[in-house]
């Protein structure tokens, strides 16, 4: 009787050690599943810490370029500033001077006449000056001069050589005769 009773005791076991055995060869197959995954993952890791470093440098790269840019807008709105609100020359000096340092004269000597004082205008606003072209005529002939008003007189400027002359007494003027909004 006492086999009776360790058969089954026997079998029960030989169960169990194969139910044992089957669980740890399926928790193994988990393990080695888990760490092909791990592997995986740790190569994902190195690729997105590259990835990182990429980014931080464009990063970088771009907060140079807005550093730039930001010098850029500045300067063009000092230059958007000078054409947006012209003034007179403040000074027969300061007239003579800025036409020795421009070369229209000398540049555009070819030109027509009438085309090179509206050069001289444009140049003289682009440098933050009025030096408006104006037609007038005299014994049917017409001339294009350009004028500037300093401290109440107004100065005729020929443009194909820069001389300079006196025309009238106007009365003071503001320097800056369109205030800014």
């Amino acid at each position: 009787m006492k086999k009776w009773i360790a058969i089954p005791v026997i079998a029960i076991l030989a169960v169990g050690v194969i139910v044992c055995g089957v669980f740890l060869w399926q928790q193994t197959t988990k393990l080695g599943d888990a760490q092909t995954e791990i592997v995986t993952l740790e190569g994902d890791v190195a690729t997105l810490e590259g990835d990182v470093a990429t980014l931080e440098g464009d990063v970088a790269t771009l907060e140079g370029n807005v550093a730039t840019l930001e010098g850029t807008v500045s300067t063009l709105s000092a230059e958007l500033k000078k054409v947006k609100d012209p003034r007179h020359f403040s000074s027969l000096t300061e007239l003579t001077d800025w036409l020795q340092k421009d070369d229209t004269n000398t540049k555009y000597a070819n030109e027509d006449p009438t085309r090179r004082a509206f050069i001289l205008q444009v140049r003289a606003l682009r440098d933050g000056y009025l030096l408006p072209a104006t037609l007038y005529s005299e014994y049917e002939v017409s001339y294009v001069i350009n004028k500037a008003v300093i401290e109440g007189y107004t100065y005729s400027v020929w443009s194909d050589s820069d001389d300079v002359y006196l025309d009238i007494y106007t009365g003071l003027l503001p320097s800056h005769p369109l205030p800014l909004d």
